[in-house]
């Protein structure tokens, strides 16, 4: 198959490095192609005073092997005092350890050198990681506008699921119906629950909701909750994590493995300095991420 240039570096995924710009070219894949929406330009952006470089996420894996993960979210319009958004990844890994993601963004940070900026409202994004022979994460990385209105507190459905020799990357309104879709060529036919948490690499497939800052303090965060489709038992982990700006993970919380839980609900906070972040899982495989500021800071 045809090799492919990083598309875009407009976009990221939790695990990967802030300096996505560097990667060079993504073997085994072809440039997306658009099914439904067109690519931002810099009209869509809005320069701020600061750049948003710390990477922090809450995130859960799943178990269960499959052709399709989706999940349903609800649009949240929330950004920091500088304008930054966060974002609710859906994320996939193949057997040939290909990350896959895809996702709703709400004022997503850009990552040019130099440079700090949003794009303003909520778009799709995707990538898609591997590493190479010699170690080196590479991918291709890049956001899409929905071909319509996406309003705030609309349920958008978040999918991924493999058509031929394709993954397909869909994110649809399911108020408006307006949709945004890329399609990358793969040579995998499943996605692989995390048996063991992650992979070496640090992908697995489950859920993450990622949001960029201009310090280490994550800021308040409201309750997002994934709701799966279709319905299954499937053992999860948690954990929340953060990210310098060289890439490098400042630190990981205690991971959570949760077994025959399917059905029942658990609460479970996370507490890092003045910030408390929430993950509360349950019944029936839904997910509700949060965090909160104390002391009023």
């Amino acid at each position: 198959m045809a090799s492919a240039m990083l598309v875009c570096t407009e976009a990221s995924a939790a695990a990967a490095s802030i300096q996505t710009q560097n990667m060079t070219q993504m073997q085994s894949m072809q440039h997306p192609k658009t099914i439904a929406g067109t690519k931002p330009t810099w009209k869509d952006t809005k320069t701020v005073e600061k750049p948003a470089i710390y990477d922090q996420i809450i995130a859960a894996s799943i178990a269960r092997d499959s052709k399709t993960v989706e999940y349903v979210v609800n649009a949240a319009p929330q950004a920091d005092k500088y304008g930054y958004g966060a974002g609710y990844f859906v994320s996939g890994l193949t057997k040939s350890d290909h990350w896959y993601q895809v996702a709703l963004v709400y004022d997503w940070p850009g990552h040019q050198p130099n440079h700090a900026y949003y794009f303003k409202g909520f778009y799709m994004s995707f990538d898609c990681f591997y590493v190479d022979n010699s170690g080196n994460k590479r991918g291709i990385v890049g956001m899409r506008k929905f071909d319509g209105k996406v309003n705030p507190g609309d349920r958008v459905d978040l999918k991924l699921s493999f058509s031929e020799n394709k993954v397909i990357m869909v994110a649809r309104d399911l108020n408006t119906n307006s949709t945004a879709s890329v399609s990358l060529e793969s040579g995998d036919k499943l996605f692989v629950g995390a048996n063991d948490f992650v992979s070496a690499w640090g992908f697995f497939t489950g859920i993450i909701t990622e949001r960029y800052s201009t310090s280490q303090a994550f800021g308040d965060l409201n309750p997002v909750t994934y709701h799966p489709i279709p319905k299954s038992s499937s053992p999860a982990y948690i954990f929340e994590m953060e990210y310098n700006p060289l890439g490098d993970e400042l630190f990981r919380s205690s991971i959570i493995h949760l077994a025959n839980s399917y059905g029942k609900k658990y609460t479970y906070l996370f507490e890092r300095g003045n910030q408390t972040y929430y993950l509360e899982y349950g019944p029936f495989g839904k997910f509700t991420t949060k965090s909160n500021t104390h002391n009023g800071n």
